[in-house]
């Protein structure tokens, strides 16, 4: 049996700014667990009528899998900027403190399990040439992402982490059909004596 509620506000009494909440209950689920999902976020896409853009999130959220389950606990502030005048290029950066307990058997037994913290900072850089966000005919997609845990952040988990991602979009037949070209590339590292954690691993499979 599950229940749920959500509440989203996408231009909050006509201000631009993004309200979003959500809350997910089961009474009874695997190994009879009662589980519970619940976040709560705000953007602000205009901020101080500045091409600058700050929000936060709040989150309880629990994934079970075959051979794991996950429970994170944690919060995130965050803050972007358009750099160019033709508004197609964005930095952001995202802070994140978050509690992550981690139960695992068979294939995932040896990964970094048990109750840790994390604190890390995410920066990002993106730059958007498509004609549409929504249905792109034409156009290119970049994505150059860095993340840092541990260390001067404080917390148990130490981790390095690199994402890089190419969109390609091209109409062909009098554009009623469009090609998309995806190219991701990752490097994670962490230092001797730690681990990276298992839901920011690189792992075979699943769509996408």
């Amino acid at each position: 049996l599950t229940g749920g509620f959500n509440l989203s506000m996408p231009n909050m009494f006509g201000t631009g700014q993004t309200f979003a909440f959500s809350f997910e209950k089961t009474l009874t689920s695997y190994e009879n667990r009662s589980l519970q999902n619940a976040t709560l976020s705000w953007h602000q896409p205009w901020l101080f009528d500045t091409p600058t853009s700050a929000g936060f999130s709040l989150y309880n959220t629990y994934y079970s899998r075959r051979y794991y389950i996950v429970e994170e606990i944690g919060g995130t502030v965050s803050a972007g900027r358009i750099l160019n005048k033709e508004r197609n290029m964005t930095a952001s950066f995202t802070y994140r403190l978050e509690r992550e307990n981690v139960e695992a058997s068979g294939d995932y037994a040896d990964f970094d399990t048990g109750l840790n913290w994390e604190s890390s900072l995410y920066g990002n850089l993106v730059y958007d040439s498509r004609d549409s966000r929504i249905a792109p005919r034409v156009g290119s997609y970049y994505s150059l992402g860095a993340k840092y845990a541990g260390g001067i952040l404080g917390g148990d988990r130490r981790y390095y982490k690199l994402n890089f991602e190419v969109r390609k979009f091209q109409s062909v037949l009098a554009e009623d059909l469009v090609v998309m070209n995806r190219t991701r590339v990752g490097y994670a590292y962490a230092p001797e004596g730690k681990d990276i954690p298992l839901l920011e691993k690189f792992l075979l499979g699943g769509a996408g």
